[in-house]
This record gives C-alpha cells, structure tokens and sequence, in this order.
C-alpha cells in the first residue's frame, strides 16, 4: 500500500495537482502492489446521484494532493429560496487504505447531517458534535474509488432547536475539510435564519360557530370565556416564504428558536375580568412566560428562550376570564380601543425585532329582552377498556366512567338538577362512585334494582353509592352544581389487555358481568341529564344524554399477536455476532400466549451465534419476562435443506411448552438469536422468518391454511412445513425481517467446515473427542473481480498433525451437486506450495506431484488438492465443494484445530492466499478466518477406591466427593496417575482403609485406559 500510495502521489504532481482519471488509476493499480484494490459501493451511495452531483454542484474543491474532489450541491440552507431542497455534499476521488477524511458542516445545533454509512467492508463513516461542528469521519481500510454523500436535510420546523438559536441572521459559516490531518480548501455555507408567522385571535369559549340550538353563539356577563391566540411561528431556518398559508411545521406558541423576549399586548373591551390562576392552569407553561392584566390590557410576556417549538407545541394561548359589567338591554358589540400587538426581539440587543400588529377585539353581547339559549350541558361517557370490550369472568371492577361540565347559563341549587343513570343487567352494576365538584357537597339517590325493589339515601361529594343488589337505574342530584364547574372529563383509555382500570374523579360504575353473559352480548349504559332554568316567568328545561356500548368476551375468546424484529449491523461475510432476530411488541385483547413455540428460520448463509441450550449462556438473549417471572424455554437448533447445493437453513426451535408460562407478547425485542454470517455467502437479501404453535391463545397473526399457503412466508419464497418440523396445528406466521450478505469483491476462495457437534458447515467447526471422527470441510471459488476470469485454479491443503493441530484424513472425492464436467481434480500425498499475495497477475500453483482421481491409492495418504476450471464469469461462484474425511486421532486431539488452506488463481489475477499465517498478520477490517475445526470434550472423572480385604475379598469405596469434570479440551492431556493418587491422599484420606495406602492408579475414559 505504501507503493501505492507513493505512485498516486507522484502521477498527481506530474498531472498538476489534477485528480487522476479512471484510467490512470486503474493503469497504476494493475502494476502495483495492490492486491485488494476495490470500487468502494457504500451502502449510501448512488452512481447517478453522485454524476448528477458533480454536474450541478454550488461549489467543486479538489484535494491539494488531487486524489479527492469535494463537490457541493448548493451552499444555502435555511428559510431561503428552494430551500426545502437538501444539501448533497459529495466526496469523490481515489482512496488509499489507511486514509481518514473528515468533513465539517457548521452546525450550531441547527443545521441537521444525516448519519453517514459507507459499506463495513470498506471502512467506517462516523458523526459526531464538535464544538458548533457536525463532523463526520470516514475511516477507510480498502482503497479504491468512493463517492459517499453527505446529505443535509432541508428543516421541516418540527424538531428541537437550541432556546434560542445563537444564529438570529443571514450568517456566512465554513464547510472544512481534511485529508490525514492536512486541512484542504474551504467553503462557504449561508444559513438563513428568517422566522414567519401568521397569529390568530378567536373566542373558542362559548363557541360563536355552534350548530347546537343550546349553545351560546354570544357572550353574557360573568359567563366564563376563553379566547385563544395561536401565533402559528416557524424556527426561523424552515423554508416557508409567503407569511400566510405555507408555513412548514409551525410552533401555536411564540417559537423559542428564535426568542430573544416576546411582549403581547392584547386591549380587551371593557369590563373584562382575567382569571389569572385558570389562565395559568390551563396553559401549564413549562417555561418562564405569564400572563397579566394592566387595565384592559391583557399581557403576555415571553422571555428569552420561553415559548415552544413545533415538537412540543401544545395548543394556543388561552385567556380564561368573564366580563363583570351588567346585563345589557338589548344586543351589543363592545370593542377595545387598540388592536393586538407582538412584538419579539431576534437578537440579545433588541437591534433586530420583528412586530405584528393584529385585530381589534370586538364581542358581541346578548341583550335583556332576547332569547337567549339555556347553553351546554356536555357529557362524557367512556368504556372501562379500550375496543370497548369486558370479559364475563365474574370480576368487580370500573365498567363504565361517566363526566359532565355545566357550560349552561345557569347554577342548579337545592337538589334542582338530576342525573340519571340506566344499566343493562349484564353489567352487573353495585356501585357508583360519585366525583367531588367544586361547590357541590353531597348527593341524595335513589336506586331501582334487577328485581324491581328500590331504595334512598344521601353520600357526601367524593364517597361510593353502594346497592344491595344489581342496579338497573340510580338517580343521583348533587345538592348544588354550579355554573361552569366540572367533573374529569379526560376520561381513561385502559388497556384490555392489561386488565387493570385507573380511577379518575368522575361517576364511576362497579360491576362485575358474570359468566352467564354470553359471548357477543352488547351491553349498555348510560346517562341523562335534566335540570330546571327559570327565565323571568317562564321555566326551561335542559337535557343531555349520552351512552356508551360495550361488547362481552369470554377469556376463551380473547386473541393475541407476536410481532419480529430483526437488528443487522455488518454485511460482511464470515463474521461472527452480525445482529440478530427476535419476537417484538405484540399483544392483542391480551398481552399473554399460553407455552408457545417459537420457530426461528434463519435466513440462507447465516449460522447461529453461540448457540447454547441454555438461554442464561446465549448472547444478549434478553427473556421474556411475565410479572416478574421468567421464562425458561427449552432451545434447540435443527436444519433444513435448501435449493442450493450442500447449503441448509437453521432453525432454532424456543419452546415453552410444558412450563405452565405465559409469554408477555407487549415485551421489546426479546429472545434475542444472534447471528454469524457464513464466509461463502451469495451476495444478496435473504430472509429470517418466524413462525409461533400457540395451542391455547388465539392469535390474530395468519393462520396455517393448507390450501393457501401464498401467505405464509415472504414474497418469492414457499412455506416448508420442515421449517416447524411438519407441527402446523394451531401454527401462525409471525413475519421476515431481510439480512443482508455484501462481500468484499475480488477474486478468492471461502472455506467452511462441519464437526461432530454442527448441524451445517460453519466458519469454525467443533468436534467432541467422544464423538463420530467423521467431518467436513468445504470450499467455494468466488469471483468478485469485476471481470470474466479464465483458466481458474484453486488449491486446498488439508489440515496436518503438528502441536496444535490434527491430521485430517480424506475419504475421497469432493462432494457436490453441480455440474461433474465443470471441474477438474487433481490430488497430491505432499502439502502444496500456495505461492503469495504478491505474486504477479496469472501466478498459478505447480501441479507436479498431482494426479487425477483414478491414479489415488490411498486416500488417507492426500494431503492437497488442485481444482481446475475454465472460467468463472463476474459475480459468479462455485458449488461448495464438499470434502469429508476423519480425524483418525479424535480421542487423543483434545485442544487441537485444524485449519484448511487454499489458494485462488487465474490468468489475470493476483494470487489469492487464505491461510492461519495470512489471517493473523493482515490488519483488514473484517478478515475471514480460514475454515477450521477444534477437537473439544469434557471428561467427568469419577473416582473409585478398590483393595482386598483381610478375608480376601475384593471391596469398592466410591469416592464422590473427589468427582469431578476435567476439561480436556483446555488440558491437553489427561490427569496422570501419580496426579490422581495425590488427589485422592489428600482429600480423601478419612476414606482409606486403616493400615491401607494407594500404590497404584488406574484412569480409564470412553474405553481406553491412561
């Protein structure tokens, strides 16, 4: 790479500082050292977008060394023209590995940058805050040819800006840059900040716009009204030009983005009273902004960095008060003597303001003599849970809630007013907790049960109505209920699921609806208002309903669902730990499945992580917990054969049946399997599906149909009863979630082995010294390189027995589904010579020594094997070629791995070598590990005291507390004799016979003895 980089160096001074063309580059690299060099294909970028970039760019700065071109879409952001367009900062150019760039976007905790990517092959893209900077760090370990962008959104006005902003004008920043330290040439970057607004005045309280015949459309005297003052600002840096109708995501409230101290000043018509507390109740400011009255002047004073953005908006500003001034004879219209005003300070100086100059207040007033409408009498009913469901399984519990606000003209004194309550008998009703009302002290009742007898009586504010049997009809009157006070009127949205109802200070029924009830059966409830208006000498009534309808479902009935998450992190291929799939956020009428069986089908390429059958040793597993209890699912791992030749899917069975659990479907990500993608992999997407057998718990997820499968798993892929080991009873599909395989391109070999404890071939296989001897190894020719490559060879050294490794016999010829004329084999007794990475283009092995199948004798005695064809076309591959064989050892190889190594070659390439030696002196990111297998095996010693005893006979003393595991995979060797007599002198010595000691010892493990 250092040559590389020198040549780069030297070509750009000779061409005058200029970027190198494409094929210059592509000249020097092939008469380089540059045994990886690839066109970087970042996940984030786009070919067209990146021309179209560089064609229209605001701004092109090349590198000083003319390896790099910075290219800018526009340089403007901000509430300026077109500025609802993103800005594309583009970097494009020859890239070394080892080179890091870096790029500053002024940012001020206003300008956005979306996180870069570029592909985990390559190297790495970072972004982080410094200083007022947003600086995003690329990070790269392949060279080649880049075109990542950086993309600055245009702002939309609703996320979160700084209280306020440091930039109130049209400022000039820098966008830099540099390359391994060294700065390069700047750019100028506008940000435009120009808030809009477009305030609106209304009277929402009584609401002039009605259709009810009650509702005041006018005001009367110390009638209680609010009026509401949305100022609808942008943050200043949304585009949005016209000041009217177009304004992008606007904040009700002064916008704290650009608040340097905001007064309003609002003239009200005379008379008019501010109710300062409800005002400041009702709006809840989360800041330092308030509200008082100076005469008829209604002021609102919003300080510096008060007021809200659109994220956090809430409503207007609302004025809560009434007019004290008598009743007028006849309709009139008060006015203010000024209009509205706002003015807002932009900066700390007040030297850039921005004024608004609104409406006049003006309210029209009923008159003496007219008619004026008795007003409103809301009502608010709510169902205990949402879906308006209750299950019939005899539990008291809230079945209904109930509120009211008196919006009416008039106070009802002396009991003057009645609420009636009507319940089907279903309900269960026994109870009816009664809400504490300003000036309303007690409430006297009357109640008519199922059976048709009734009773009286009185409860203070606040306490429960308690019956002697079901209640059908309670008529409550509150002693007094005054004007323009009010119950709760949010009334709770409960989760049926969760079973559990929140009280709020409102009517609230108790009931219980028995198991008699049957399933389907509607049930109601509701209320009637009627209270009595004396207007001169003529008496109106005011009424008001309202009703609330509720379904009865038995717990037999009540359905879930189970949702699939999956989390990727790395395409690469042969890396271990890459994401990882999981149940996700379902539930339904219920949060719980009763022992379900989950079916994880991993998607093709992709291996289990760390695969354990105990879930307290599997990775991030993260259990489902229910209450405080935890699962514990049995796991197991199988596999299914797949279209490809030698390749199968696993499939990781999480049972709970048997455990008596119910699994809680609402939980986050849970049951987390990892994942490993296999260094063979295909590029592509492939899917990992879920599927769940809930024998109990309906679930609303698809159902199992055998006549229509088309449903059942992702587009393009056919459902595999295999995939749940043919168990499609009760069986629902829970979703995909798409993996993704992106290899390094080039020209290699990828290995894969499978050992007596693996149920696919792997990256790194297991075997059990107690285990068959009997493994597999397998190697796929890829071609990556861009270009059709001829007279391809491969070359396989198998594994030797040394210190550290076992000898791998092979069994014969390689295995595979593919066409037997495609490829030719040569096989060897001697280790070959892989050659190196340096090696010029079209370097091939010396085939002398090997010879064709038919001329092997001995296939015990093979240690090396050529492979041979005529060509392989770009992104094309090989079969796995599959070679089984045996340790012949195994008992005594406890410790040991066995690495394969092999060797890519062409007419046009540069060697490629995959050995244990290249693997750990390469420092590239994301290196595959040459296929390997690790013999393994824990031994559980179990010791045993045999003598004769002084009659002659033989005795046996089992010792079981000297029991014990003793690893052999970590110890090599088993535990000597002399070890285990120490062992056994010296913790258990109480054991051994008077007048006996331990002469001799005998170790025997799985038929051999030590």
């Amino acid at each position: 790479m250092e040559n590389i980089q020198e040549n780069l160096e030297q070509q750009a001074k000779e061409n005058n500082g200029k970027a190198l063309d494409a094929k210059s580059v592509t000249s020097l690299l092939r008469s380089s050292d540059a045994a990886n060099f690839q066109v970087l294909a970042a996940l984030t970028e786009n070919i067209a977008e990146a021309d179209k970039i560089k064609a229209n760019a605001a701004v092109t700065i090349p590198s000083t060394d003319g390896r790099y071109t910075l290219y800018i879409s526009r340089n403007t952001w901000g509430n300026t023209t077109d500025g609802n367009q993103p800005t594309k900062v583009l970097l494009s150019g020859n890239v070394l590995s080892g080179d890091t760039v870096t790029i500053s976007i002024p940012s001020y905790g206003i300008v956005g940058v979306n996180s870069p990517t570029i592909d985990a092959n390559y190297g790495s893209a970072s972004l982080k805050d410094m200083g007022n900077d947003k600086v995003v760090i690329y990070n790269f370990t392949t060279s080649g040819v880049i075109n990542p962008i950086i993309t600055i959104p245009a702002d939309n006005g609703y996320g979160s800006k700084p209280t306020p902003m440091q930039i109130t004008q049209p400022t000039v920043k820098d966008i830099t840059w540099t390359i391994n330290g060294v700065e390069q040439t700047s750019a100028e970057f506008h940000i435009d900040v120009n808030p809009v607004w477009n305030p609106k005045f209304s009277l929402s309280k009584p609401n002039p716009n009605s259709t009810d015949q009650n509702a005041l459309k006018k005001m009367i005297p110390n009638y209680e009204s609010i009026y509401q003052l949305a100022i609808n600002e942008t943050n200043g840096v949304a585009p949005g030009q016209d000041y009217q109708n177009s304004l992008p995501y606007p904040s009700s409230k002064i916008n704290s983005a650009v608040n340097y101290g905001t007064v309003i000043t609002i003239p009200m018509p005379k008379g008019y009273v501010l109710d300062e507390s409800a005002t400041m109740q009702l709006n809840n400011f989360g800041d330092k902004t308030t509200i008082t009255q100076d005469g008829n002047n209604i002021i609102i004073t919003v300080p510096k960095g008060s007021g809200t953005q659109n994220w956090n908006s809430g409503g207007p500003y609302q004025l809560v008060g009434s007019y004290n001034i008598p009743m007028p004879n006849t309709a009139t219209t008060y006015t203010a003597d000024a209009p509205i005003t706002i003015v807002q300070k932009l900066n700390n100086d007040g030297s850039q303001t921005k004024t608004w100059t609104g409406p006049t207040v003006s309210q029209d007033f009923y008159g003496a003599n007219d008619q004026i409408p008795l007003g409103q009498m809301p009502l608010y009913a709510k169902a205990a849970y949402n879906g308006n469901q209750l299950l019939n399984n005899g539990h008291k519990q809230i079945v209904a809630y109930f509120g009211i606000t008196n919006e009416s003209i008039a106070s009802y004194n002396d009991y003057s007013s009645n609420l009636t309550f009507n319940f089907d008998e279903g309900l269960g009703v026994t109870e009816l907790k009664t809400p504490t009302i300003p000036g309303t002290s007690n409430y006297k009742y009357t109640i008519t049960y199922a059976d048709g007898t009734t009773s009286e009586g009185q409860v203070n504010a606040g306490n429960t109505i308690t019956g002697t049997g079901v209640i059908t009809n309670i008529v409550v009157s509150p002693d007094n209920f005054e004007r323009d006070q009010s119950t709760a009127v949010d009334l709770p949205t409960n989760k049926f699921a969760n079973q559990t109802t929140q009280s709020v200070n409102a009517f609230e029924a108790y009931g219980a609806v028995p198991e008699t009830v049957k399933s389907g059966t509607q049930l109601v409830a509701n209320l009637t208002f009627t209270g009595t208006i004396q207007q001169g000498n003529i008496t109106k009534y005011l009424t008001s309903k309202i009703q609330v309808d509720q379904t009865v479902v038995s717990s037999a009935d009540l359905t879930s669902s189970s949702g699939i998450f999956g989390y990727q992190s790395n395409t690469a291929t042969g890396q271990s730990n890459v994401g990882y799939l999981s149940v996700y956020a379902g539930g339904g009428q219920t949060n719980n499945i009763y022992e379900p069986i989950f079916y994880y089908v991993l998607p093709e390429w992709f291996s289990v992580y760390d695969f354990s059958t105990d879930y307290t040793k599997l990775p991030d597993f993260v259990p489902n917990t229910n209450n405080g209890v935890i699962g514990t699912p049995k796991l197991s791992v199988f596999t299914v054969p797949t279209e490809i030749s030698g390749l199968s899917r696993q499939v990781v069975k999480i049972d709970y049946s048997g455990t008596g659990y119910n699994f809680l479907a609402g939980q986050g990500a849970n049951n987390q399997i990892h994942l490993n993608t296999l260094p063979d992999g295909t590029n592509g997407t492939y899917q990992g599906i879920i599927y769940i057998v809930s024998p109990t718990t309906k679930l609303t997820n698809t159902a199992y149909n055998p006549n229509n499968t088309s449903n059942f798993a992702p587009s393009g892929i056919t459902f595999n009863p295999d995939w749940v080991q043919g168990n499609t009873s009760n069986l629902y599909y829970v979703g995909a979630n798409g993996f993704t395989i992106n290899q390094v391109g080039g020209a290699n070999t990828a290995s894969v082995a499978q050992g007596n404890q693996n149920d696919i071939l792997v990256d790194s296989g297991v075997s059990d010294l107690y285990g068959s001897n009997e493994m597999e190894y397998a190697v796929r020719l890829i071609n990556g390189s861009g270009t059709k490559l001829t007279n391809v060879v491969a070359m396989v050294n198998l594994p030797q027995a040394s210190d550290t490794s076992f000898a791998f016999q092979l069994n014969g010829r390689p295995v595979y589904n593919g066409d037997k004329t495609g490829y030719t084999f040569l096989y060897s007794t001697e280790l070959g010579n892989l050659k190196s990475n340096n090696d010029p283009d079209g370097t091939k092995p010396d085939e002398t020594g090997y010879v064709p199948a038919d001329q092997v004798t001995d296939w015990s005695k093979i240690k090396s094997i050529i492979i041979k064809t005529s060509s392989l076309s770009n992104n094309d591959r090989s079969d796995r070629l599959i070679f089984t064989g045996i340790d012949p050892n195994l008992v005594n190889d406890a410790g040991k791995t066995g690495y394969i190594s092999t060797g890519f070659y062409s007419d046009t390439t540069k060697p490629f070598i995959s050995s244990l030696a290249v693997y750990n002196s390469s420092t590239v990111a994301n290196k595959v590990k040459p296929a390997n297998i690790t013999i393994t095996g824990e031994a559980n010693i179990n010791f045993k005291l045999q003598y004769t005893d002084e009659n002659g006979q033989l005795q046996t003393i089992n010792l079981p507390d000297l029991s014990t595991s003793y690893n052999l995979a970590q110890n090599n060797t088993m535990l000597t004799e002399q070890e285990a007599i120490e062992l056994a002198n010296k913790n258990a010595a109480s054991s051994i016979p008077a007048n006996y000691e331990i002469k001799s010892a005998t170790l025997q493990s799985g038929g051999k003895t030590w």
